[in-house]
């Protein structure tokens, strides 16, 4: 018999943290990308509900097929036809216009029925082969959209086997997780709208084997194949999702936990700024989107905030006189007229609660060292500048999971004040707890700039040194 043990720390329960941290990361992915396609192509924006932000992928998913759904009923109902030519066996009295087939027809004696005689040109058959036109639904556009929808459904069936599965897991761990029954309910009827749409009468008349090059002028431009052919290469793309180096094992919680703070942060700042105007995160391919968060590889998205823009890293890295600096997630402020402010987070998937610990800080909380780090970011990191080197940083959060139930406790304790009086401090950042983060950083982002700017108390002496320079002290006294 062989026996493996494997050994985790009691931090948090690493049987009901993983999949949580695992399926929020992934969706989050899913909602970057759609979001990222949907600005492509200057959707509408939509607003989830409260408390829906952690499907917010289904919403703007539902959306979209809403949109193509909507398209392809338009296209059903006002299909654009293309003339066939068939040749068959046609009564001599009904042709107009006689064309080769007719001539050579009535040239060779071919034909059904017993000859003829006509005057000026013989013996001829009652019925002989002609060519005739007529309208039909298998035309380029509907044989493309078939195929594109084909795949789609095949994309989506593979992303509900997924969800069956890992709600079939999370049973073993205390039950289903609503969260994902609700995916996999809606993904399921996602399915089966997708395959209704296939029955309509112009997906049904178009030949199998649809081709996949250039899109016609038909597909691009008129009224609901145009909506059609945007909404297919929106969900296409951003179902395609290849997630990369977001898949990891329950032994890297630690890099999980990092990914999924950038990506949550991502989301809040997307539902309180506007959509994202530009990203490193999510590049394109052949076969879809993939998402680029790797640790050590510096990736980022843009945001516009009116006169700001703000910029979200994760994992940049900063050179300086005393070595690199690499924070794992930077939100920096971009404004005219005013060098670049930033806000450092430390993502730290560890919490300390023992007895030593509360009584200095009076709740529990992320590893001292944790915090000390944000210390020497704000100190360490420093910019290049027309009037030589600066330090941008303002402030600095660590971000750590926290048991709901100690939130309170929390609240009243040093590290939560010290965010404000400080400028660094800790906030408690799990799935089940986003509210906390998200009112910090809605407050931050309503701030004035001048307001954003200060970094906390001032240098004692250094205020000293200007309030003796207004003072009008002799020079001497400040050479």
């Amino acid at each position: 018999m062989s026996v493996t043990v494997e050994v985790f720390a009691t931090k948090l329960d690493y049987a009901s943290d993983y999949p949580a941290l695992l399926q929020e990361v992934t969706s989050a992915c899913r909602a970057l990308g759609l979001e990222y396609l949907r600005a492509t192509y200057f959707r509408g924006t939509v607003d989830a509900a409260e408390g829906e932000s952690r499907l917010e992928w289904l919403i703007l998913l539902r959306n979209e097929i809403d949109r193509l759904e909507a398209a392809i009923r338009y296209i059903a109902a006002h299909p654009h036809h293309a003339l066939e030519r068939n040749v068959e066996f046609r009564a001599i009295e009904k042709i107009r216009h006689p064309d080769s087939a007719v001539r050579r027809s009535v040239a060779r004696g071919l034909g059904r029925g017993e000859a003829l005689e006509v005057k000026g040109l013989g013996a001829v058959r009652p019925a002989v082969r002609a060519s005739c036109s007529e309208e039909a639904l298998n035309t380029p556009e509907h044989r493309w959209l078939r195929l594109q929808l084909s795949g789609l459904e095949r994309q989506l069936a593979q992303i509900l086997e997924g969800l069956t599965a890992e709600n079939e897991q999370s049973r073993w761990h205390g039950g289903p997780r609503v969260a994902i029954a609700t995916e996999q309910e809606e993904v399921a009827g996602f399915v089966s709208r997708v395959h209704l749409l296939l029955g309509l009468a112009p997906m049904v008349e178009a030949a199998e084997g649809g081709t996949s090059g250039p899109p016609s002028l038909t597909l691009l431009g008129q009224l609901g194949y145009r909506d059609a052919y945007q909404s297919l290469m929106i969900l296409r793309l951003g179902l395609g999702l290849d997630l990369g180096a977001v898949e990891m094992s329950v032994t890297d919680l630690h890099s999980l936990y990092e990914t999924w703070c950038f990506l949550q942060v991502a989301q809040i700042l997307t539902s309180l700024v506007g959509a994202v105007t530009e990203s490193s995160v999510i590049e394109t391919s052949p076969s879809g989107l993939r998402v680029r968060l790797q640790a050590g590889q510096e990736s980022r998205l843009t945001l516009d905030q009116g006169e700001r823009q703000l910029v979200l890293y994760y994992n940049p890295n900063y050179r300086g006189l005393t070595g690199e600096q690499r924070p794992d997630i930077v939100l920096e402020f971009r404004e005219e007229g005013w060098p670049r402010i930033i806000i450092v987070f430390d993502a730290k998937y560890r919490l300390r609660s023992d007895p030593t610990y509360v009584a200095a800080l009076r709740s529990p909380g992320p590893p001292i060292d944790a915090v000390n780090a944000l210390h020497r970011y704000r100190d360490a990191i420093a910019l290049d500048t027309s009037s030589g080197l600066g330090r941008p940083t303002v402030k600095g959060v660590a971000l750590f999971p926290l048991p709901t139930a100690v939130t309170e406790t929390f609240l009243r304790g040093n590290l939560y004040h010290a965010l404000a009086s400080l400028g660094v401090g800790a906030l408690p950042f799990t799935p089940t707890s986003t509210d906390i983060v998200k009112q910090w950083l809605s407050s931050v982002l309503d701030l004035a700039t001048p307001e954003l700017a200060r970094p906390g108390p001032p240098f004692l002496a250094w205020e000293h040194l200007l309030g003796t320079a207004q003072r009008g002290a002799a020079p001497s006294a400040m050479s």
